[in-house]
Parts: C-alpha cells; structure tokens; sequence
C-alpha cells in the first residue's frame, strides 16, 4: 500500500495475515468476533463484528504493533527453496477488547499480487471465492498470558 503504515482500512485488499478470534454464540446464536489483520509493510487493521461480517466497532486501539522486518523482508531458504518472502509480527491487544470465551479462530493469509494471489487458511474452507467468515469453520484455541 501506498499509505503511511499504521491503521489501514480495507487491508484485506493487500497482502496480509488475518486472525480472526470468536466467542461464543448469545442465546440468540449470534457470534462476536474479533478480525485482526497485519500487512508486511507496517499496516494494520483491528474489527470487531457481531454476526458474520457485521462490523460493531471498526477502530479497535492496538497497543505495540511492531513488526519484525517489515522493510527488510528476508528469503526463507530454510527447506532449500529460493525465492521465498518470511516476515514477522507481533501485536499486543488488550484482552478487556476480546469477546469472552471459550475462543475459536481461524488464521489466513493472502500472498501476493492481485493478479496472481494465494488464499491460506490454517482449515479448509469450501466455496467458490474466498471467504474467511465461515464461522462455523473455525477451531478451538487456548489462550495463554
């Protein structure tokens, strides 16, 4: 992106890792979740949405958004291959922000161009197009201090 790194709205656009963190359905069988997503270049965005892709509040503070290389992206040639990009963040929340557990999530990623872009998620997740708000499809997590 083009854009100063911090806060980028529509950051799925670009190249990104998202983490997406879920609480329980209410007594309606309405999920919160929390869509965490960081790009290599300094970008980030923090949304909390109650029921598929309903955003509530789409300007969650993040405290320490630091990423470890994000200019200098250095090959991953640890398994004999060239040619690929590693990168590294770390992103501290506060957990008074998180939905109340217990927690299910899913991690993704979209690597690479819009022309040529990869979609990875850590499950399977069935459809045509891309689609990272299958509630339904994401797994249990621990959390840990």
């Amino acid at each position: 992106p083009s854009e100063e790194k911090g806060r980028l709205w529509e950051l799925w656009e670009y190249e990104v890792v998202e983490l997406f963190l879920a609480g329980p359905p209410d007594i309606h069988g309405v999920v919160e979740y929390i869509e965490l997503e960081v790009g290599p270049h300094g970008h980030w965005l923090a949304l909390r949405l109650k029921g598929t892709r309903n955003i509530i509040d789409d300007n969650i503070p993040l405290k320490n958004v630091t990423l470890e290389t994000p200019y200098h992206i250095e090959d991953d040639t640890s398994d004999g291959a060239f040619g690929r990009k590693r990168w590294k963040a770390c992103v501290r929340m506060d957990r008074k922000l998180l939905p109340s557990g217990p927690y299910r999530a899913l991690a993704t990623a979209a690597n690479g161009p819009p022309s040529n872009r990869q979609y990875l998620s850590n499950v399977p997740l069935p459809g045509p197009e891309p689609n990272f708000h299958q509630l339904d499809r994401f797994t249990p997590v621990k959390l840990t201090d």
